[in-house]
């Protein structure tokens, strides 16, 4: 049984370094963490001087290039000062061009040669920091330096540059290629590995936008903000609604007495017809109770008393009223 435990566990230790070295190759060698030599051409068909070298930032953070040293070697082996001391910084994910005063690249670069040494074939170029240390190299043709193995001479107009990743070809790193922005960090310490061969140059230089786009830190700082704006438009709505209700309610109960109003008009022209029938009823007793006679009402001898009745209409805001008035004379006969 404790045989078996001891084959079991050695089992999981195989395994477990197996997966260990697929996951964890030469990609993370690779990944480089200092300033590169990314692009080198030596001279154009027309012109020797037509030269530049370029550098790469692989880091996230620019890097100042303050004494910064770039040099040349010979397939002798003599080293000469190209530049004696670099100014300015390269930006993150970025280049910095050096290039000769008489290379047609020289109003686009950052810094020019201070001094008559040229860079040719089979040359090394060294790259040395601030602390005197080189921190890279390339070796060209039969350079009497490399790292590792050179890598060939450029074509005239062409330049060697440095990969993107492992599968970088001269196909992808053109212009239209799928490596094309995505930089050239690529570093295995083998020239021969880690750099390409273009038939046409493409200098950058420090104003050139980012290789790959710095796009990892963006989405941190924009994913936080984002659920403080949506928490604090949550709570606003909420009192707004409750007192919106409130004066909508008002103007509902102001109409309402309105229509309660509109019948006491109604109410008060129907006492305008009650004047007008009793008018009607009370002519129709005048008549009857006041006749007017025409023949004489009482006659003595020699004497007669003629009487007749005169009505008088009196009209008042609320009744009409008929007076009848008798008039009598004597006839003497």
């Amino acid at each position: 049984m404790k045989n078996r435990m001891i084959i079991f566990l050695l089992s999981i230790t195989i395994v477990a370094s197996t997966i260990l070295i697929i996951q964890n190759p030469k990609k993370t060698q690779s990944t480089t963490s200092h300033v590169v030599l990314s692009e080198i051409q030596v001279r154009s068909v027309e012109n020797a001087n037509d030269e530049f070298v370029e550098l790469y930032n692989p880091t996230n953070s620019p890097v100042d290039l303050s004494s910064w040293k770039l040099s040349r070697k010979t397939a002798s082996g003599t080293e000469s000062v190209l530049v004696a001391s670099l100014s300015g910084s390269i930006p993150a994910k970025g280049f910095f061009l050096i290039a000769s005063p008489e290379s047609s690249t020289a109003s686009l670069a950052d810094q020019t040669y201070s001094t008559d040494q040229r860079i040719a074939a089979n040359n090394a170029i060294l790259l040395y920091n601030q602390e005197g240390t080189i921190v890279d190299m390339v070796g060209l043709g039969t350079a009497s330096a490399s790292e590792t193995a050179t890598i060939g001479n450029p074509v005239n107009g062409g330049s060697v540059e440095r990969k993107a990743n492992a599968s970088s070809t001269s196909e992808s790193m053109n212009i239209g290629g799928t490596d094309e922005f995505l930089g050239n960090g690529w570093d295995t310490d083998n020239n021969s590995l880690d750099f390409i061969q273009r038939r046409v140059s493409q200098p950058q230089n420090a104003s050139f936008p980012p290789e790959p786009p710095i796009i990892s830190p963006t989405p941190t700082p924009s994913s936080s903000p984002t659920l403080l704006p949506t928490l604090t438009p949550t709570t606003t709505p909420n009192p707004t609604p409750t007192s919106s209700p409130t004066p909508t309610m008002t103007p509902t109960n102001t109409p309402t007495p309105i229509p309660t109003q509109t019948p006491l008009p109604t109410q008060i022209v129907t006492p305008t017809i009650s004047p007008t029938t009793h008018p009607t009823h009370i002519p129709q007793p005048t008549p009857s109770m006041f006749p007017t006679p025409t023949p004489p009402l009482w006659r003595m001898p020699h004497i007669t008393i003629q009487c007749s009745m005169t009505q008088k209409i009196i009209d008042t805001p609320l009744w009409t009223i008929r007076i009848s008035i008798p008039s009598c004379r004597v006839i003497r006969l």
